[in-house]
């Protein structure tokens, strides 16, 4: 058979499908591994020569749905430390109080007022000492 136009229309059965890791078509259904990441290795394939394929595969590429929850969560953590101390454990005692993970504005303030009500007991009783 010659090897041109002919030849061409022989070509009509698919070697490759799906992975079912990374979702490219280049699972080859014969030899049951996948040319893209290596599928079913425990190890992602990936090559220093091939640059372009790095910068397709590389984090930021996807929708980083976990990492965009471990930012906020640092973010929450790093908001929440810079709050003054009493407002921390007004915050803390509500949630412990109600058992929510975000306690309602009128536990909060609740605890707010009971902690400053405390500061200002504990100063009428340091006066009368001294």
């Amino acid at each position: 058979m010659p090897k041109g136009t002919s030849s061409k229309g022989k070509r009509h059965t698919k070697s490759h499908c799906l992975c079912a890791r990374c979702g490219h078509r280049a699972f080859h259904t014969q030899k049951k591994r996948c040319g893209a990441c290596g599928y079913p290795n425990a190890k992602m394939r990936k090559y220093n020569w091939a640059h372009k394929a790095l910068r397709r595969k590389k984090l930021g590429t996807g929708r980083l749905s976990y990492y965009k929850r471990a930012l906020k969560r640092r973010n929450n953590r790093r908001v929440f430390n810079a709050l003054p101390h009493l407002i921390q454990k007004a915050i803390l005692n509500a949630k412990k109080e109600t058992g929510k993970r975000y306690p309602p504005r009128r536990a909060f303030r609740k605890h707010v007022r009971k902690q400053i009500n405390e500061k200002i007991e504990k100063k009428k009783l340091n006066d009368t000492i001294n």
